[in-house]
């Protein structure tokens, strides 16, 4: 496969770092295009040989040629699985009888040196990650479960696509996800990609069900068209898909709320036809794990929160007063990217939307007079606080998508895309 023909900096600095602490050989002769043996079989890599394998372009991906003694195991991950199944408050709302077929999932982990190399070298720098993988792929084997798909093939694509999901890291500068919510565009492209490279590596593994490196693919995809790599919408989008993006999700607010059950009913409900309706009931069912949650919660006071209300819809009239110009301007742009413009503007609304469903309408002046001099109805400081931090997040992912959609399709109209993202931005 000639993509895979360079070298990776960025992978083979993980395989260097791997190297520091773990035996990392060569399985079969490393082989230059050319036709020269960089490497025998059996060969240590270490830093000795890191340029050599810079310098030239290979027969065979380095990835498909490399052992990594002591990574994860099928013991180490049930273990891992046993501990976050204790732990993780998400998986015990979402835990059924059948909680150890889970397990069973990952005692099966297949025996494919790819694979544990992969493994290994995405969770060697952080254990944090390997927790994240494992979460993961327990998330879709619990909602694969409860949806009633529970076939032993299945099953088995929901282990291995959440335990893989996020490999095509390893090929992305370590510095960019470090930026955290403020990357700028030219590393969000970087991040944008990391499905495409986990789909390729997985594809090229024969013995992989191939619905394994489509979910994978997908695992960012949202069914209203707006999420990436691809832009897939409704049915394009896999079951399996849908249910990692959704797992992918609920762990990362495990890893992040101190309410994550809380948080997840809000992010997965916050734009309608995003997540698959079956998805959504099934987390939103979790009622006493969610009313277990409030003894936990630390909220921000009732005049931070009227404060940040006030931040967000002073921005949202930002954008009522940009909008006959943007709908002028709109007017004059035709083709694929007029159906961008049109479709960022439609999650928009639906962004808006969201507020009113946590009890302000910002286009009634009157109505948030009196929320303030009311005060908070039971349960309505829990829900604006959760529905303004997504909020935050989804406008700024909604202008980073919008920009980058626009500058593959339309560059000359960046300037339109600009001014668009400018006027979805609230004020901070």
């Amino acid at each position: 496969m000639n993509e895979f023909a360079d070298v990776n900096r960025h992978y083979l600095d993980r395989v260097m770092d791997a190297s520091k602490n773990s035996e990392v050989e060569a399985t079969e002769d490393i082989v230059a295009g050319n036709g020269m043996k960089l490497l025998s079989k059996g060969a240590r890599i270490d830093e000795r040989v890191r340029e050599r394998l810079l310098e030239y372009k290979l027969r065979k991906p380095l990835e498909s040629s490399l052992k990594v003694a002591g990574g994860p195991d099928p013991a180490l991950l049930v273990r891992c699985g046993e501990r976050l199944l204790e732990e993780h408050s998400t998986l015990q709302a979402l835990r059924t009888s059948r909680s150890l077929a889970a397990l069973d999932c990952l005692r099966a982990f297949p025996a494919i040196e790819t694979l544990h190399t992969l493994l290994a070298l995405y969770g060697g720098s952080d254990p944090r990650k390997l927790d994240h993988a494992v979460a993961v792929s327990l998330l879709a084997i619990s909602l694969h479960q409860q949806l009633g798909l529970e076939s032993e093939s299945a099953l088995k694509v929901a282990a291995l696509s959440g335990l893989f999901h996020d490999v095509g890291e390893l090929y992305i500068d370590p510095a960019v996800f470090r930026a955290g919510g403020d990357m700028p565009l030219d590393q969000w492209k970087q991040v944008c990609v990391h499905p495409l490279v986990a789909h390729r590596l997985l594809s090229a593994v024969s013995q992989l069900d191939k619905a394994v490196a489509m979910a994978v693919l997908q695992h960012h995809e949202r069914l209203d068209g707006f999420g990436y790599p691809m832009g897939l919408q409704d049915a394009a989008v896999t079951k399996p898909g849908c249910i990692l993006a959704a797992s992918e999700l609920l762990a990362g607010l495990s890893e992040a709320s101190r309410t994550p059950l809380h948080s997840a009913r809000v992010a997965l409900k916050l734009v309608p036809r995003e997540f698959d309706r079956s998805i959504v009931d099934v987390v939103s069912s979790s009622r006493v794990a969610i009313e277990q949650e409030l003894d936990r919660i630390e909220l921000p006071t009732w005049h931070d929160t009227l404060e940040e209300v006030h931040r967000v819809v002073s921005g949202l009239h930002s954008v009522e007063h940009c909008r006959p110009e943007y709908t002028t301007r709109l007017d004059r742009v035709q083709g694929p990217v007029r159906v961008t413009f049109l479709a960022a503007g439609m999650r928009y609304e639906r962004i808006r939307m969201a507020l009113a469903s946590a009890g302000v309408n910002t286009r009634d002046a009157g109505e948030l007079r009196r929320l303030i001099s009311d005060g908070p109805a039971p349960g309505l400081h829990l829900e604006l606080t959760l529905v303004l931090r997504e909020i935050r997040w989804r406008l700024r992912e909604l202008g980073r998508e919008l920009m980058l959609r626009v500058q593959r399709q339309a560059p000359d109209h960046l300037d339109l895309a600009d001014f668009a993202v400018r006027s979805f931005s609230t004020p901070h």
